[in-house]
């Protein structure tokens, strides 16, 4: 082995020793606190809470505990204030264990809830029905690949059917368009075994891995392909306000992309620092994407390297992509690899898939 070769194996090695060391020394608990404007706190008592949404007409956040070991998964609750502060510090869980209660929605294969095997990823939430309940729409990775349709009514989650990934698709996340139709970024083939790693490594060499599905429920067609939205890791969606375009992250590319619907405008991208993960809105329109700082810092945290130290930022974007603001950089030290935010009147919430806690912080100083 030669001198260069050697230094630099040992830079490596230090590098890896000196990380994992970073991450392995412990956190202080989340308090029973709202931090001031400005300040970053947390909300504990959650295992790997990668996506959140704010159901406004139930005053909560629901937030998706994907399985990252195996053990199952889960989806939990919180409830909410009037201005968007939870109202209580630990989460109530609500599947497993809710109502399973078939309606016909989905596919007409799909009669039994995924439970044992329930790996949820990316959620979303629908409008309001005439009695109250509220569809909710989960991305799963269990025993099957799947969209999961669940109603949520008065703190109680109600199964109602699935729809089953297209083959070859691996999906990440869901949206719900204005007139009801659905948009699963499918971020690549699979994410299990071998071809997991194949497709990370294509990825990372910038080519397309995957592209967005769209259906329209009740509708015999199926999932359709959008066309121009083939990219590289696709992953956070959304849809317009007016449901004529589709937004997503384009993790692979740092990149978010808006692609017309149908005979929408044009499509756009503008380049997100990092890697972009998950995108969201709020009530006033505000697009927020939450962005990775580092991808080797990730890798170390999917190694297990924890607690999670992933650096990570809050991006607000404009609707036609022409301008973006950092709202909030942070280190990683109290809440790592932050993968997904929503806003609930003054308050935003952030997911994070590696930790064990949420992050809750109000903009402005007080």
């Amino acid at each position: 082995m030669s001198r260069k070769i050697a230094t630099h194996a040992v830079l490596i090695l230090s590098s890896l020793l000196l990380a994992a060391a970073a991450h392995a020394n412990a956190r202080g608990p989340c308090g029973q606190e709202l931090p001031p404007a400005g300040i970053l706190g947390c909300i504990g008592h959650f295992e790997n809470p990668e996506d959140v949404a704010y159901v406004a007409s139930e005053s909560a956040l629901l937030v998706s505990e994907i399985d990252l070991h195996e053990q199952g998964g889960s989806l939990s609750l919180l409830k909410l204030g009037p201005a968007g502060e939870p109202l209580e510090f630990v989460p109530s869980r609500v599947w497993p264990g809710g109502v399973t209660a078939p309606d016909g929605s989905g596919d007409e294969d799909c009669k039994q809830p995924s439970a044992k095997h329930f790996k949820p990823h990316g959620i979303d939430v629908g409008k309001p029905e005439a009695d109250g309940a509220v569809p909710i729409f989960v991305v799963n990775h269990g025993k099957r690949e799947s969209v999961e349709i669940f109603a949520l009514q008065e703190d109680i989650l109600i199964w109602r059917g699935c729809y089953h990934m297209p083959d070859d698709a691996s999906g990440n996340d869901v949206a719900v368009g204005p007139n009801g139709e659905l948009a699963v970024s499918d971020y690549q083939p699979t994410q299990k075994g071998l071809a997991n790693t194949w497709y990370a490594i294509m990825g990372g060499l910038s080519f397309e891995t995957g592209s967005i599905f769209t259906r329209r429920p009740g509708v015999d067609s199926g999932w359709i392909e959008l066309e121009g939205s083939a990219s590289v890791n696709p992953n956070g969606v959304i849809w317009s306000e007016d449901g004529k375009s589709i937004y997503f992250a384009e993790t692979g590319a740092g990149a978010v992309r808006r692609v017309p619907y149908g005979d929408g405008p044009k499509a756009v991208r503008i380049e997100i620092e990092g890697y972009p993960d998950n995108l969201s809105r709020g009530a006033d329109g505000r697009i927020l994407v939450v962005t990775h700082h580092s991808g080797f810092a990730v890798l170390l945290c999917r190694m297990r390297m924890l607690p999670c130290r992933s650096s990570w930022s809050v991006f607000e974007i404009e609707p036609d992509l022409s301008a973006k603001t950092e709202l909030l950089s942070h280190s990683g030290d109290q809440l790592g690899g932050a993968a997904s935010a929503a806003i609930a009147n003054d308050w935003i919430y952030i997911g994070a898939i590696f930790d064990d806690r949420i992050g809750i912080w109000r903009p402005g100083t007080d």
